[in-house]
């Protein structure tokens, strides 16, 4: 019998290999003999819930038993029947002064909320990738509407010099008033204060009732080190930055070995 009762994981890179975004038959058996088992799934990733769900769809996978941990926590709903466990979102005028700075560098910024992108540029490159690989509807936005939008978080995408400015630019503006971190390096994440994929973790284990002792979390970036160490059991994929690979508690395979696959086997499997 297995120590752990809840089973946390990022997506990209750690699920699914890039580019494409698939993941392995032997991934997929995996995910689906914990469904069997009865243990909880979070899908713990910058993406939003309904870009986890159409992915997950892409690989024909049931949504039972799984909970969408999206936009790096802010918006935790339980898969098979919608039901929103928690959210957190960004104040309004804060929100619209985070995008009047992000504005000023060549950069691409997209607001997020309720299965929805928004843009102050959508035939931007950046933001046609993010609708298209989440299917999403695109919207037009601009400082007044991202102000009553209250988005659940930015992503900023452009050149990793001009990202490493734009977040050095809005740690000293705002500080402690957001959380800003890298999920790949041509890709900025910017969510309320105290959200992280930590925050959400927490979050689900005490609506699931499951200790968070009992929980093992994936991940491979930056945006993954407050998952793995809320988790009672951190992996960090072979493939991680050195960060997360710093911050685990255990190193699997890479996600291109199925290293997710291969520790929750020995995990869950039959002694």
């Amino acid at each position: 019998m297995s120590a752990y009762s809840l089973v946390a994981s990022d997506y990209d890179l750690t699920l699914a290999a890039l580019p494409g975004g698939r993941m392995t038959q032997r991934v997929i058996d995996t995910l689906r003999t914990l469904q069997e088992m009865g243990v909880p799934i979070a899908i713990a990733s910058g993406r939003g819930p309904a870009g986890i769900e159409h992915n997950l769809a892409l690989h024909h996978i049931d949504p039972t038993g799984f909970y969408y941990c999206g936009y790096n926590g802010a918006e935790i709903v339980e898969a098979s029947s919608g039901t929103h466990i928690a959210s957190s979102r960004l104040d309004g005028t804060l929100a619209r002064s985070v995008f009047d700075v992000i504005h000023e560098y060549p950069v691409e910024a997209m607001a997020h909320l309720h299965g929805r992108v928004y843009s102050a540029h959508p035939e931007g490159f950046h933001a046609q990738v993010d609708a298209k690989s989440n299917g999403l509807q695109l919207f037009p936005i601009d400082a007044e509407g991202v102000a009553a939008l209250r988005p659940s978080k930015f992503l900023v995408a452009g050149e990793p010099e001009d990202l490493h400015s734009v977040e050095q630019r809005l740690r000293g503006e705002f500080g402690a008033a957001i959380e800003v971190v890298f999920s790949a390096d041509f890709l900025l994440e910017v969510n309320a204060a105290g959200t992280d994929k930590g925050w959400g973790l927490r979050a689900l284990a005490e609506a699931v009732g499951v200790p968070i002792a009992e929980t093992v979390a994936f991940g491979d970036n930056f945006n993954d080190i407050p998952l793995i160490q809320a988790a009672g059991l951190g992996v960090a994929m072979g493939n991680a930055v050195h960060d997360l690979l710093e911050a685990a508690d255990r190193i699997a395979p890479s996600c291109y070995d199925d290293g997710f696959a291969t520790v929750v086997d020995e995990l869950f499997g039959e002694d």
